[in-house]
């Protein structure tokens, strides 16, 4: 993965849909239709402060957060100071942070389901079998007042353009309000 790294884009705006995965992905491909053929990618969702009628709040810590490839970075570099729309909420594209990939001792992910596995103890089978694929050790579990909750993603594949795909570091509420800077920063 040395030839993997992650950009930051700040963004500014009011607020986004909640539901913005396709539409993101449809506004930055309108801006760089190169980005439909880029193997390698992933997208973040953008996170803000939901307001549980549909849609969320931007907040200054919200980022757009794409995965790529090292050699892409001038490619997507490009959208810097770009203004979406999504679904009549626009946003505009600050200068991007370049982060490199860091291990992580503790990963948390809102949502991960592997395609066939709905039921909680074949899940974690699977997931186990495709870590283990991957050279990965791990203890993994679905906390249980979420073992109702299965969510869609594969790890790899079209459905990290919408958000999928991409396990960010957990960390504290603590340190998503500043006091540490990384990749799940201002995820709420």
């Amino acid at each position: 993965m040395n030839n993997i790294i992650d950009l930051s884009f700040p963004v500014t705006g009011t607020d986004l849909p909640a539901d913005q995965n396709y539409r993101l992905y449809a506004a930055l491909c309108q801006k760089l239709p190169q980005l439909h053929q880029m193997e390698g990618l992933a997208i973040v969702t953008i996170a803000g402060i939901p307001d549980k009628q549909g849609k969320i709040t931007l907040t200054r810590g919200s980022r757009l957060r794409m995965r790529l490839p090292v050699e892409a970075i001038a490619q997507v570099y490009s959208l810097t100071g770009q203004t979406l729309n999504l679904g009549g909420s626009t946003l505009q594209l600050g200068n991007p942070e370049l982060q490199t990939l860091q291990p992580a001792n503790s990963l948390k992910a809102r949502l991960i389901v592997i395609k066939g596995y709905t039921e909680p103890v074949a899940f974690l089978n699977a997931a186990q079998r495709q870590l283990q694929a991957l050279g990965i050790q791990a203890d993994i579990g679905i906390p249980a007042n979420e073992r109702s909750t299965m969510v869609r993603t594969e790890w790899t594949g079209f459905r990290n353009y919408y958000g999928g795909g991409i396990v960010p570091p957990f960390t504290s509420t603590s340190q998503r309000l500043g006091k540490t800077s990384n990749f799940n920063e201002g995820r709420g």
